[in-house]
């Protein structure tokens, strides 16, 4: 699976297409996108170049939604933003290693979201709907998190 996973994202990122030339994507790449739908606080679904994709949010966890906090920070996240609203894609991972860190293991593409320059999860953080997960404290943007958080 995450072969057939690595070949999916080479394809997407780093194979010209008809319409335009694509450069590989590299950690810190920001990638515009459409969003179709929030599933909860901390993932959504987004057209990226074409295709829909699932993205999990990077760095923070949001309880589920039918967890104490869960509808909470879903209606956060979906007052942030809307179906059809562009966001960037920030890849955390270098996705073109041997071991493709880029997608969870729900197949979700692991990204920080953007908008208008302030980032969903830093934002989920100040209003106490996240909490700061699955990030080491050498991660770019983990001292920002914990700010946030505090």
């Amino acid at each position: 699976m995450r072969q057939a996973t690595l070949t999916f994202l080479l394809l997407l990122f780093a194979i010209p297409s008809m319409a335009q030339e694509i450069a590989p994507v590299v950690p810190g790449d920001r990638l515009t996108a459409h969003v179709i739908h929030v599933t909860d606080g901390d993932s959504l679904e987004v057209e990226l170049r074409g295709l829909r994709m699932r993205v999990r949010l990077s760095g923070v966890n949001c309880p589920e939604w039918n967890k104490p906090g869960g509808k909470e920070a879903t209606a956060f996240a979906k007052a942030w933003i809307a179906h059809g609203q562009i966001v960037e894609l920030e890849v955390a991972q270098d996705c073109f290693t041997t071991k493709p860190d880029c997608w969870d293991k729900y197949n979700r593409l692991l990204a920080f979201v953007w908008r208008d320059g302030e980032m969903l999860q830093e934002e989920l953080l100040k209003s106490g709907n996240a909490e700061v997960k699955y990030i080491n404290k050498t991660d770019k943007y983990y001292e920002r998190f914990v700010a946030a958080k505090e």
